[in-house]
C-alpha cells in the first residue's frame, strides 16, 4: 500500500513555484482558506492534462509549405544533375557543389514534411498559473523548432560559397576562410536559437558579424579576383553575389522575429523559410550553372570540338 502511495506521488508533476503562491496566498500575503486551496489544486492538476502538452507546432497549412519547397528543391536537384553531365571535367566540381547544395533541401524538407528534424523548445515567458480572477490561464510552454534546417544549411551554404569562389577563380586561402566564416554564421544562429533569452541575442551578433565578413570578402578580393578573369565573369560575378547578399539577408531578419523573440506562428516561420531556401539555394544554384562563365564555357568547348570535326 506503502508503495502505491509512493508511485501516486512520484507521479504528480512539480508545482511550479508561482503557481504555489497564487494558491496558497493572496495579494496581501495572507494565506487562503484551506477549501480555496483545495479547489484550486484540484483545478490546476486537472487542467495539466489539456493544457500545454501540445508544444506549438505548425499545422496542415505548414506540412504544405515543406511539400513545395521538397518538390521545387527535388526538381532543382534532377535539372542541376542532368547539367552536370553535359559539362566538361574542369567545371565538373563546381556542379557537383551545386547540386548536392540542392539534393540537401530536398532531403531536409522531405523530413521536415514527414515531420521528422525537429524539437521542443520551452518559451522565454510561458503563461501557466491563475490569472487575477482565480482561473487558471495558459499558453503553450514549447514552440517547436526545427534543426534540421540548421544541418541542412551549415552543409549547403559553404558549398554555394565554394560555387561562387570556383566562377571567380579566388585562392585555396581565400575559399578556405570564407568556408569557415559561413559555417560559422550557420553555427552562431543554431547557438542563439537553442539558448535563453538572455544569451540569445549575443550568439546573433556574432553571426551578423560573420555575415558581414563573408559578404566583405565576396565583394572585395574575391570580386577583384573575379575581374582578373575577364569582364563577363566580373559582372556575373557581381550579380550573383549580390543576390546572395539580398537573398541571405533575409535569413537573419526571419530569425530575429521567428526564434528570436518568436512573434510569429511556426506556420508563418516556415513559410518564410522556404521562400528564402528556395531563393538563395535553388534560383541561386541555377543562375550559377546557367551563367555566361560557366555554362557559356561549355557552349564555346562545344563549338570548337564541331569546328574540329568538320
Amino acid at each position: 500500500m506503502a508503495s502505491l502511495c509512493l508511485q501516486f506521488l512520484g507521479s504528480i508533476p512539480t508545482l511550479p513555484q508561482d503557481v504555489w503562491n497564487q494558491i496558497v496566498y493572496d495579494s496581501s500575503g495572507n494565506v487562503r482558506p484551506v477549501a480555496y486551496q483545495q479547489q484550486s489544486f484540484a483545478v490546476y492538476y486537472s487542467s495539466l492534462a489539456t493544457i500545454n502538452i501540445q508544444p506549438e507546432n505548425i499545422g496542415q497549412l505548414g506540412f504544405s509549405f515543406m511539400w513545395l519547397a521538397f518538390g521545387f528543391a527535388s526538381a532543382a536537384t534532377f535539372v542541376f544533375a542532368y547539367l552536370t553531365v553535359f559539362h566538361g571535367k574542369e567545371k565538373r566540381k563546381l556542379h557537383l557543389a551545386v547540386t548536392a547544395a540542392a539534393a540537401s533541401v530536398a532531403i531536409v524538407y522531405y523530413a521536415m514534411a514527414r515531420a521528422q528534424g525537429w524539437t521542443a523548445l520551452s518559451q522565454d515567458n510561458p503563461v501557466n498559473g491563475l490569472g487575477p480572477a482565480g482561473d487558471l490561464t495558459s499558453q503553450a510552454s514549447y514552440r517547436a523548432f526545427y534543426w534540421a534546417r540548421y544541418a541542412m544549411w551549415i552543409f549547403a551554404c559553404p558549398l554555394l560559397v565554394w560555387s561562387l569562389c570556383l566562377v571567380a577563380g579566388a585562392s585555396v586561402s581565400a575559399i578556405f576562410a570564407l568556408l569557415i566564416v559561413t559555417a560559422s554564421w550557420v553555427a552562431t544562429l543554431l547557438l542563439g536559437a537553442l539558448s535563453k533569452s538572455g544569451s540569445r541575442w549575443g550568439w546573433f551578433i556574432f553571426s551578423g558579424l560573420a555575415l558581414g565578413l563573408l559578404l566583405i570578402g565576396l565583394l572585395g578580393p574575391v570580386r577583384k579576383r573575379a575581374y582578373g578573369r575577364g569582364d563577363i565573369t566580373g559582372i556575373t560575378f557581381t550579380y550573383l553575389t549580390f543576390f546572395l547578399m539580398v537573398t541571405w539577408i533575409g535569413y537573419p531578419v526571419v530569425w530575429v522575429i521567428a526564434e528570436g523573440t518568436r512573434s510569429i506562428s511556426v506556420n508563418a516561420e516556415v513559410l518564410l523559410y522556404a521562400i528564402l531556401d528556395v531563393l538563395s539555394k535553388l534560383l541561386l544554384g541555377f543562375g550559377i550553372l546557367v551563367s555566361e562563365p560557366v555554362y557559356g564555357s561549355y557552349l564555346s568547348s562545344s563549338a570548337d570540338v564541331i569546328d574540329s570535326k568538320l
